[in-house]
């Protein structure tokens, strides 16, 4: 292709960006997960409650952890925790879980939105890291 004055068209080569921590999105029974940490997790996870029809398993879904509110002329909007994984029993949550690949991805913001999920909803929160040397994830409750 060429412009109307005959010089050859530019070509822009898309990269695609390092995400902040070198995690790669995953496409499992048409879910597609932040990580392959989560994507394993994914995997165990429904292993694990395979036998079970009254368990379900639900991905990223957000909790409000603050309400909107409004200081003068100035609205705030509402802060949400979305954890990877909940689990629910016969409509009820029993579990929560956050996949982490690693310590890095344990933020001050991350740990914070953590804490303020479990004061609100009584509920502890299961860390679950991939151990890469027993190939298992360590699970550790908040």
């Amino acid at each position: 292709m060429k412009y109307p004055d005959g010089r050859p068209a530019i070509k822009h080569i898309s990269r695609k960006r390092k995400t902040k921590y070198n995690n790669k999105k995953v496409t499992i029974d048409g879910l597609t997960f932040d990580s392959q940490a989560e994507a394993r997790y994914w995997y165990t996870c429904k292993q694990a409650y395979l036998g079970n029809k009254q368990v379900e398993i639900k991905y990223h879904e957000a909790f409000e952890i603050v309400p909107a509110y409004q200081i003068g002329s100035k609205k705030h909007a509402a802060r949400k925790y979305t954890p990877d994984f909940t689990v629910y029993d016969k409509g009820m949550l029993i579990k929560v879980i956050d996949v982490k690949g690693g310590k890095a991805t344990m933020t001050d913001g991350s740990s914070m939105r953590i804490n303020l999920f479990m004061y609100r909803y009584k509920m502890p929160v299961t860390i679950a890291k991939w151990n890469r040397n027993t190939k298992k994830f360590d699970e550790e409750d908040r």
